[in-house]
């Protein structure tokens, strides 16, 4: 049985003293022990605007939810995600299934990577769960998903 405890220390990066990272793995035959220093660099990846141009405002500036295609919005969601700003947990449910096949049909659907405004279809659906009765747990659900996407757009300002 493979046991890991990880422990990551984070200063703040005004102090400029390294972050330590500490990793034990035990088996039932041995226990390794590690000890890492991250980077001004990693560290600035470490925190979800860290400045470096990875961060989500930097993301932001070049994406808009009101008027994106789908492929850039996979683009725009990986780059919020690879910043440490959008849960990788999150990251499937953002993007949502892709619009270039047609559901029943299975056909290839024409325009599909046309510029849309993806916030107003989650404010739609979350209208229309709301209006049509469906349950808590839906509502609350896309809730959630809204809320990310106005906060990523509020970013942009």
């Amino acid at each position: 049985m493979l046991v890991s405890a990880i422990s990551l220390a984070v200063d703040p990066p005004a102090t400029g003293k390294p972050v330590s990272y500490r990793r034990e793995v035990s088996s039932p035959t041995a226990t390794a022990t590690g000890n890492v220093q991250i980077s001004d660099l990693g560290r600035s990846l470490l925190n979800a605007d860290g400045g470096n141009g990875g961060s989500a405002s930097a993301v932001m500036s070049r994406f808009d939810l009101r008027n994106i295609s789908y492929t850039d919005l996979v683009k725009m969601a990986g780059e919020l995600r690879d910043a440490g700003a959008l849960k990788r947990e999150d990251y499937l449910d953002f993007i949502g299934p892709s619009p270039e096949f047609g559901s029943l049909s299975g056909e290839a659907v024409a325009g599909w990577n046309e510029p849309r405004d993806y916030l107003a279809m989650r404010e739609q659906s979350l209208a229309f769960m709301r209006e049509s009765g469906a349950e808590q747990r839906f509502i609350d659900f896309a809730s959630y998903q809204l809320s990310l996407f106005q906060h990523f757009q509020s970013l942009r300002s």
